[in-house]
């Protein structure tokens, strides 16, 4: 198995992360593994839900036999395993990972390759590093091509979700699948006011205090002793048509430390269908029981 790092990850260290690297920041942290391992293993993780698995595998059993699974940012890769078995002729599938934590991609690769074909992986940023993510493709995929990024990944996205999902369309050649979830729903009020209210709210203290810690180059353990005093919260612009926004800043360094988004399930299809060469080919929303955020499931064709 082939190892891909970009160049730029050579001269990040805590303390020394770049003004716009937010998310990111939480990823390159070597603590954020652990977090994230921790949150997608609990019962009540999104990514446990039987309804999600459910609305993935239906989606995925339209598509014919392809060769290659390309996975932008797969955590851990307990979902992708799931993914990949569904997939028609899953022993023929090359799988290649792309994630910038270190930590994850190394576990994902570990436990994919035990099954299934892992001929590389890369630690890579698919947000501003594309040009060398496309690099290693172009001569390590074979066609037809699934590319997936799940997990509400774009609506957390540094740079925004305009310029990823324009940057996906840059890689992705003609005809071939974009496999995307994001989170359905809107952020309201009395989360600004108590961000305890959030769904999986442990979790993303967490991973916010591991970004903290890598942007600051103070401790994981310092900022965690003030961590729900130094955070303010407040709505954000979105770029995309009914969605929301919510804005983690951090009061000791005055910067923001993280942003993510809700999107409203039919208008995101809309805006994305008349902005990028994208067509759908089917989706659906899982709402979570006695809610109303969920998760929408994307399946699109790149076009010419």
């Amino acid at each position: 198995m082939q190892y891909y790092i970009d160049p730029q990850f050579a001269n990040l260290v805590p303390g020394k992360i770049p003004d716009n690297w937010y998310s990111r920041a939480m990823f390159r942290s070597p603590e954020a593994c652990q977090v994230w391992l921790a949150r997608v293993s609990e019962d009540h993780a999104p990514e446990r839900f039987p309804d999600l698995l459910l609305a993935y595998k239906e989606l995925l059993a339209q598509i014919e036999p392809v060769r290659t699974f390309v996975s932008f940012g797969p955590g851990g890769s307990s979902l992708d395993l799931k993914l990949i078995e569904k997939l028609k002729n899953p022993l023929n599938i090359n799988y290649i990972p792309i994630d910038i934590a270190p930590s994850l991609l190394h576990h994902t690769c570990n436990l994919i390759r035990k099954q299934y074909q892992v001929p590389l992986c890369i630690e890579g940023d698919f947000e501003g590093g594309m040009n060398f993510i496309s690099s290693v493709l172009k001569s390590q995929t074979q066609t037809p091509t699934i590319y997936s990024i799940l997990g509400n990944a774009l609506g957390n996205a540094d740079i925004g979700d305009h310029h990823l999902i324009n940057s996906l369309c840059d890689l992705i050649p003609s005809h071939q699948l974009l496999f995307l979830s994001i989170a359905t729903g809107r952020f309201k009020n009395q989360h600004m006011q108590n961000p305890k209210q959030l769904a999986f709210w442990n979790s993303v203290r967490d991973l916010i205090t591991c970004g903290i810690a890598m942007i600051s180059g103070e401790t994981p353990l310092k900022v965690v002793e003030s961590i729900d005093n130094r955070l303010i919260l407040q709505m954000g612009l979105s770029e995309v048509p009914g969605s929301s926004c919510m804005q983690f800043f951090d009061t000791i360094t005055n910067k923001l430390v993280f942003s993510t988004k809700r999107y409203d399930y039919k208008m995101f299809i809309n805006w994305v269908e008349e902005s990028y060469p994208l067509i759908l080919i089917d989706s659906r929303n899982v709402v979570f029981p006695g809610s109303d955020v969920g998760v929408g499931c994307y399946l699109f064709k790149k076009q010419i």
